[in-house]
């Protein structure tokens, strides 16, 4: 007949290897993060040099869009040239003022329709709750010098929430 291990054995062991677990998880996640970090603060940086370089060109076309208003008012309207840079401008002005507003309305939809994650805030709880009190649980028998008859006792202390698609919305 074989020897049980008692639940002390088992607390032992998950008290010790869990750090253990935890520590090369941490080493293997900075193992394979720092690669990425750097190539993505290169990237980054790529990005940002060609947005700025995007921005002068955007300030440049909107020049140029203005000044082509301005000859429209001028030749076409026969406007004086001052009153026809004037008008130009303007028109260019509002015409953005309008697609910012629109723009903001549109942000401002998708802003609200954002909600935080009630599910995975309950599943994690329950998870949390389901661990702890399975290790409270194996403390207390050690603690008595029990040992349950069977693995199911064991397991029907700590539960975890079967319902997993509470809190969702389709």
């Amino acid at each position: 007949m074989t020897q049980r291990t008692n639940v002390g054995e088992y607390i032992r062991v998950l008290r010790t290897s869990v750090p253990e677990m935890f520590a090369q998880i941490k080493e293997l996640a900075a193992a394979e993060i720092k690669p990425m970090v750097k190539h993505g603060g290169f990237g980054a940086g790529g990005i940002i040099a060609a947005l700025i370089f995007a921005v002068v060109l955007f300030e440049v076309a909107l020049l140029a869009a203005g000044f082509g208003l301005s000859i429209i008012f001028a030749e076409v309207l026969d406007r004086h040239p001052i009153t026809a840079l004037a008008l130009g401008f303007t028109v260019l002005a509002v015409i953005f003022l309008i697609l910012t507003l629109i723009i903001a309305l549109i942000g401002w939809r998708q802003l609200k329709k954002v909600r935080t994650p009630q599910a995975t805030i309950a599943e994690t709880k329950a998870s949390i709750s389901a661990i702890t009190m399975a290790i409270e649980s194996g403390i207390d028998n050690v603690e008595n010098h029990r040992t349950p008859a069977d693995g199911l006792e064991v397991a029907s202390l700590g539960t975890l929430s079967t319902d997993r698609d509470a809190g969702w919305t389709h």
